[in-house]
């Protein structure tokens, strides 16, 4: 014999081991393959955009280059030999600082330098070239210029990377050879870098040669190089010079989280949630077919051991048990009908049918208690039938019942709110009780209530009166948090009684008006 839970464990785990080495399988040989794939197709189109977009930052750099050839200055320079002392004012024309540039030099056909001016980045100031800077502009860029009519090249000035294109200058006497040739460059790095990663939506960071990252220096690549077709987090790549050497290098910070794991967290998640389906689909047997039955059969049992019979909210996914469930839903249903019937029948007045005592003394007890934790205003008021023995002696009790009934009827109007009640407090002795905003609320009540009485003109021969009259007493609460804690609800009643024994004292078929004593 096998129990279910057995089966259970034996099937749960026999396809988790099939599903994982499944799941395993598929990783290595499709899936992971795909996202190597677009990794890399990502990390070369990193590459290839900084690529053009260095080839067109060069581009636009020689444009401006012809632009400043064709001054007159420029040409000035390279004719006319006063103009070999630059001047302040001559500096500024070239305008280093508004257009960023790095140095500006003139060199003429013969090699020499007649202007070399160089922005240094501190200051912002600009210089002219020492000798030994000339020398080496010279040595650089002047032997490849007799061969190329234009260059685009990348070199390193006062520890600078820097962008730089040579072109030619042509005087107005002479259109086939150059006079000379004009040089500008442009910084790499530093805020022109970080523009470039900001446009590019690519991290570029400045490398050394030197620099200790984690990365082999054999991986240090001139920018135009092949792309090497393998998912990297960093790649360096380095600006070369006219004469074939590293200028300076950047670091390009590919997006890690696009480079695959063989085994990732994610595989193991997979894996898990699979995992879980055996395990569900028997879980879900043993819910739907056992503890139903438990669930059930306890909290019947609980039911009748508490005697607390209440409904069974729940539906039980079994349709036999939900059928019993409903029966015994209907069962409590007609319980509780019978107890709510008990329940109003304790609480009301068997002749009036309004509250009886029992329900007045619980509502007085909520409101009591509900003023002294909150604060707020509150009236008690008494009412007694005046003469009411001399009616029931004259007319009979039949009759006086019939009166209670009617004054019970009158009264119960004023009990508008859940927390008001109009309720017989014994005999011909009532009671309401009632919320108000000020004295005269109170007043303006106990007035409606004796013309209400009035209104009624029933008769009593044995009264003063000729007709059925009501004396009333009052007790008002105005009270802030927990003020009466000192006093009890009898403190309450009793001055109510005596607000009512002096409405009886001055003659009848009136009311009086008492505050609640907080002291």
């Amino acid at each position: 014999m096998v129990s279910i839970r057995t089966l259970t464990v034996r099937h749960t785990i026999s396809y988790m081991i099939v599903l994982s080495g499944l799941i395993l399988l598929s990783r290595w040989l499709w899936t992971y393959p795909q996202e190597l794939n677009l990794a890399i197709e990502h990390q070369q189109r990193d590459v290839i955009s900084i690529q053009n977009a260095i080839r067109s930052t060069h581009d636009s750099l020689t444009s401006m280059a012809y632009d400043y050839a064709q001054w007159q200055i420029s040409q000035d320079f390279l004719s006319l030999p006063e103009l070999k002392e630059t001047s302040v004012k001559t500096k500024a024309l070239f305008q280093l600082e508004e257009h960023d540039i790095a140095y500006l030099a003139i060199i003429s056909a013969q090699g020499e330098v007649p202007l070399a001016l160089y922005r240094e980045h501190a200051s912002n100031h600009v210089f002219d070239f020492n000798s030994q800077q000339r020398k080496a502009l010279i040595s650089t860029l002047y032997p490849g210029l007799l061969s190329e009519t234009e260059i685009q090249t990348f070199e390193l000035f006062n520890n600078n990377s820097l962008m730089t294109a040579a072109v030619p200058i042509f005087t107005t006497n002479e259109k086939q050879y150059p006079a000379g040739w004009i040089v500008i460059s442009w910084d790499l790095y530093g805020e022109n870098l970080n523009k470039l990663s900001n446009i590019l939506q690519v991290v570029i960071t400045s490398a050394a040669m030197t620099d200790n990252t984690t990365i082999d220096h054999s991986q240090y690549l001139d920018l135009h190089a092949p792309f090497t077709k393998v998912a990297q987090p960093i790649r360096i790549r380095c600006l070369t010079s006219i004469k074939q050497q590293f200028s300076g290098c950047m670091k390009i910070h590919h997006q890690e989280e696009l480079i695959p794991n063989l085994f990732s967290f994610e595989t193991f998640i997979v894996i898990f949630l699979f995992s879980l389906i055996p395990f569900i689909s028997f879980t879900i047997i043993l819910r739907f077919l056992i503890r139903p039955i438990e669930t059930t059969t306890q909290y019947l049992r609980r039911s009748i051991e508490n005697n607390d019979l209440t409904k069974m909210n729940r539906i039980i996914g079994i349709t036999e048990l939900d059928q019993a469930r409903i029966t015994f839903n209907e069962l409590i249903d007609t319980v509780n009908q019978q107890k709510d019937e008990l329940e109003k029948q304790s609480t009301t007045d068997s002749l009036t049918n309004i509250p009886n005592r029992r329900a007045l003394d619980i509502e007085i007890e909520k409101s009591w208690n509900r003023i002294n934790r909150y604060g707020g205003k509150i009236a008690l008021i008494l009412i007694d039938i005046d003469h009411f023995k001399r009616y029931n002696d004259f007319y009979g009790h039949l009759k006086g019942d019939l009166a209670l009934i009617k004054v019970a009827q009158a009264l119960q109007l004023f009990s508008r709110r859940s927390d008001e009640i109009a309720a017989r407090y014994g005999g011909e002795e009532f009671v309401l009780l009632f919320q108000y905003n000020n004295r005269e609320e109170i007043e303006h009540l106990l007035q409606v209530v004796n013309k209400t009485m009035e209104a009624l003109h029933e008769p009593h021969e044995k009264s003063e009166f000729n007709y059925l009259t009501l004396s009333c007493g009052a007790c008002w609460i105005e009270s802030d948090i927990n003020n009466l804690t000192n006093k009890s609800i009898s403190n309450w009643i009793e001055t109510a009684d005596k607000a009512l024994y002096q409405a009886k004292d001055k003659g009848r078929n009136q009311h009086q008006i008492m505050p609640f004593n907080m002291q």
